[in-house]
């Protein structure tokens, strides 16, 4: 399938998924009608909307959805942007900066051996 066959197959698909027409999806950028694309797509399969509200909505409508989800999952509101510290717990247990965790300090670096390096 060439670039064109793919992106007019994502467009039917846009299309069929939201209230905006296949002109204003024509009109978008590849990485602005993959971003779209993306923000249906975690709607639709993480359950925060079905098919039938999909079709109702625009794309922006679709987006600030997901913000106001997202917002309501993360309660971190109108902080500035920025680097965000996951919370203590949220994916493990933090290690302190510079500590190796055990199975990267226990194999070999590539350069063990090698002279002159």
């Amino acid at each position: 399938m060439s670039h064109d066959d793919h992106r007019n197959t994502l467009i039917v698909e846009m299309v069929n998924h939201s209230n905006q027409t296949t002109a204003s999806y024509q009109a978008m950028h590849d990485a602005d009608l993959e971003g779209v694309g993306a923000v249906m797509v975690l709607l639709r399969h993480a359950g925060i909307r079905d098919d039938a509200a999909l079709r109702q909505m625009s794309a922006d409508d679709q987006r600030n959805t997901l913000i106001v989800e997202l917002d309501a999952q993360t309660r971190l509101g109108r902080q500035p942007a920025g680097p965000v510290e996951p919370r203590p717990g949220a994916h493990g247990p933090r290690r302190p900066p510079g500590r190796a965790l055990a199975r990267e300090r226990e194999s070999p670096s590539p350069l063990d051996g090698r002279e002159g390096l």
